[in-house]
């Protein structure tokens, strides 16, 4: 009897920790916590909720993927964890940059990919603005964080530490081809902070393709694009859209940026329709029509 009551304790503890879905109303509560977080500007309680499980299995499966096991002994990788935590931080700390006393927060849609619940959340102030896709997961009772998608600059948070972790392991941290185009990307970034924008786009432009083009480098290149001209800014934005093509929520917003900047309503209207519909319609989304 003892022996089978304590299978029975296994089998209910492995099942309140196996992953299930919630409820839509759940969801949208859980939502509406976070949106309170971000209002207050409570970066801990956010950071709080994110769990590295899901980042962290992904870069494993692109060591193994990419044969760079060699590279990554147990002690090194464990590093990663701590490493993911931080980066997190980072991307909550720019969320909440944009809270002033008139910003707006809230959670426009709830939906599911695969039965993995996700949570869209629009931030709007004066500052600026994003629109940020939380994938969730429930374990037991408590539901996490487990990915940051931001519709406004096109960076997945776990594919962008994944992607960064490896060509680190790859080219070396302190030398090679990487580490290079990082140097040109600081480059950049401290000559538009000095007013120089023709030395920075030479500076970005000297980023090798096989970096250049993914979202950490395609915003600093869009940015300095569009203090030159009308054509760089249109090229660069054709390269950062064409790159995140399967981005649906980026791809919609950035190219109804693009048209309204160039004063074609039509097209831009058609785009803003297409955002609605995978953001959801709410009267923060119409602000974000007006302003661009």
């Amino acid at each position: 009897m003892k022996k089978y009551l304590f299978l029975l304790l296994i089998i209910q503890a492995c099942t309140n920790y196996d992953p299930k879905v919630l409820s839509e109303k759940e969801y949208l509560a859980y939502g509406n916590k976070l949106v309170k977080a971000i209002k207050l500007k409570n970066n801990k309680t956010i950071e709080n909720q994110f769990n590295l499980a899901d980042t962290f299995e992904q870069l494993e499966h692109q060591i193994d993927s990419s044969k760079l096991r060699f590279k990554t002994p147990k002690k090194i990788l464990n590093t990663y964890k701590g490493e993911i935590n931080q980066d997190f931080s980072v991307y909550v700390e720019a969320l909440l940059g944009l809270i002033n006393k008139d910003a707006i927060v809230e959670v426009t849609k709830y939906y599911t990919i695969e039965e993995h619940p996700h949570i869209i959340i629009l931030v709007y102030s004066s500052i600026g603005y994003d629109i940020v896709d939380f994938e969730l997961k429930t374990i037991g009772k408590q539901t996490f964080i487990t990915n940051y998608l931001s519709y406004n600059t096109g960076i997945d948070f776990s594919e962008s530490f994944v992607w960064n972790a490896i060509n680190f392991l790859e080219y070396g941290k302190y030398k090679g081809e990487y580490n290079v185009a990082l140097s040109e990307l600081k480059n950049a970034n401290d000559y538009m902070e000095i007013e120089e924008p023709e030395n920075a786009w030479i500076a970005i432009n000297r980023v090798p393709e096989e970096f250049l083009y993914h979202s950490n480098f395609q915003m600093v290149r869009n940015t300095i694009a569009l203090t030159l001209s009308d054509s760089l800014y249109a090229e660069s934005m054709y390269d950062w859209i064409g790159y995140n093509w399967d981005m649906e929520g980026f791809r919609y917003l950035k190219a109804m940026q693009f048209y309204t900047y160039f004063e074609d309503s039509i097209e831009a209207a058609n785009y803003f329709d297409s955002l609605k519909m995978i953001v959801g319609n709410n009267s923060i989304l119409n602000k974000l029509k007006e302003v661009n």
